[in-house]
Order: structure tokens, then sequence, then C-alpha cells
């Protein structure tokens, strides 16, 4: 069970120490919403993106089989009777499609990463301003003092000491209270 000077000490310095702002934390929650949401259409949109890119490739792959088949075998495959020309110009173009496919995917990539690391600074600022204010953690030394300082006399100071240490650290609690 926790002495009354301790509960005390813990009770006063907590009230003191401010009140959430829901508000802000509202706000904040609503941003981490909105980023998430965000977060979900632009990884949907790489994933199309990526498939994309997979056809891409596919039929780049498709066009340089064709035109390395024509190359060994003219009798056969060139169509066009253009020394395999149609098919080298297809496998090009279809390779810069692949490419150009490719890099305008790795710059969506780069974007959505600058999404999620928004939404991860979202997430913490929603952590800090949502947090609600517990004894642990909103500690106000001065207030604090204040406190100790109007009990001195009314309780012992080993009991003061150990009260504050639950708080603050040991040594601001003994310049506070003046022991050595």
């Amino acid at each position: 069970m926790m002495r009354p000077i301790a509960f005390c000490l813990l009770v006063l310095s907590t009230m003191t120490a401010g009140a959430t702002d829901w508000s802000s934390c509202s706000s904040d929650l609503r941003r981490v919403q909105r980023a998430a949401r965000d977060a979900a259409d632009g990884a949907d949109a790489l994933e199309n993106k990526w498939q994309e890119v997979e056809s891409k490739r596919r039929t780049s792959d498709d066009a340089t089989e064709r035109l390395t088949r024509c190359r060994r075998y003219p009798d056969s495959y060139d169509t066009y009777s253009d020394n395999c020309e149609t098919l080298r110009r297809r496998a090009r173009d279809a390779k810069s499609e692949f490419d150009a496919t490719r890099n305008e995917y790795e710059n969506d990539v780069k974007q959505f990463q600058s999404e999620i690391d928004d939404l991860h600074t979202y997430v913490k600022r929603s952590e800090s301003s949502c947090a609600a204010d517990e004894s642990g953690g909103a500690a106000n030394p001065a207030i604090i003092c204040a406190s100790l300082k109007q009990m001195k006399g009314q309780y012992p100071d080993s009991e003061l000491l150990a009260a504050c240490k639950m708080r603050l650290p040991e040594a601001m609690c003994r310049s506070c209270l003046g022991l050595q």
C-alpha cells in the first residue's frame, strides 16, 4: 500500500501536469487515417504497376526470342524478308517500353516510401499527442519540489525523500529537500 505522502505527491503532480489535448489527438489520428488510406491506395497502384512491368518484360523477352530465332534460322523465321530488321526493331521497342515502365515503377516505389515515412511521422506524432498524462511520465520537478517543501516538518525527511524518488532522481529530491 502506498504511503499517504507518496499518494498525495503523485496525485498533485498528475493533476497539475496538464490534461491531454484530445482535439490535437483527434486531428493527428485523422491525419494518420488519411495517410494510411493514401498508402493503401499507393500499394494497390504499385501492384498494378508491377503487373504492367512484368507484362512489358514478357513482351520484351518474347520479341528478343523471336529475333534470336530469326537470326539463327532466317529461312524459317525471317517472315518479312528484311534480314530480321522488323523483328530487331520490335525487340528494341519492346525493350525500351520495358525499361521505361520499370523506371517509372522504381520512381513510384521511391514516392511510396516517402509516403510511408510520412505515415510513420504522423503515427509518432499521434502517439505523443494522444498519450494520456500518466503519473509516471509527466513529472514536473518544480511542482513536486514545492509540494515537498510544504509537507516538510509534517512528515519525516526519509518519507518525503522516498516519495520524491518515485517521481524524480534522488539528487534532485535531496536538493529540493535541503538534504545532503
